[in-house]
């Protein structure tokens, strides 16, 4: 399960802010700037989540991994070069007919409420009504801003 939900354009990314544990839900910060100055949102299985950020946040290129059938991983990265998709081998694709992507569970939602002509924050704000995985503050983070901002 992807359990959480991400939009990005080509110049920023949004997201919610909680995370699942079980019975707990927990603020987190779920968008990263990485060296070069890129932007990066993962959803998916916590293994996999880990592997991906830990290198990209470490400027490195992740190694493919032994991704099970019952794991998911989704990720995104938007640079000055372009927006990213990634799959859960890693594999990257450079999207080249649309200006945004959206990832996680509540993906589809975001993507219809985005094809509707809603804003990235309106479209996080429908995934959370409709997707229990999807939840607490909507997160930004521009190529051009300085921290995560969060939005209720």
């Amino acid at each position: 399960m992807f359990v959480t939900t991400i939009v990005a354009t080509r110049r920023a990314m949004y997201s919610d802010s909680q995370l699942n544990t079980g019975d707990v839900a927990i603020p987190v910060i779920k968008l990263f700037r990485i060296p070069g100055g890129g932007l990066l949102g993962t959803a998916g299985d916590s293994r996999l989540t880990e592997l991906f950020e830990r290198a990209m946040r470490a400027g490195q290129r992740p190694e493919i991994p032994d991704a099970g059938e019952d794991e998911y991983f989704q990720g995104v990265l938007v640079d000055r070069t372009g927006l990213y998709y990634f799959d859960k081998f890693f594999a990257r694709y450079q999207v080249h007919n649309a200006d945004f992507v959206c990832i996680g569970s509540g993906g589809m939602v975001a993507k219809s409420w985005m094809l509707a002509g809603a804003t990235p924050e309106e479209a996080m704000k429908k995934a959370m009504q409709v997707d229990p995985q999807t939840g607490g503050a909507v997160q930004s983070l521009g190529l051009s801003s300085p921290s995560v901002r969060r939005k209720r």
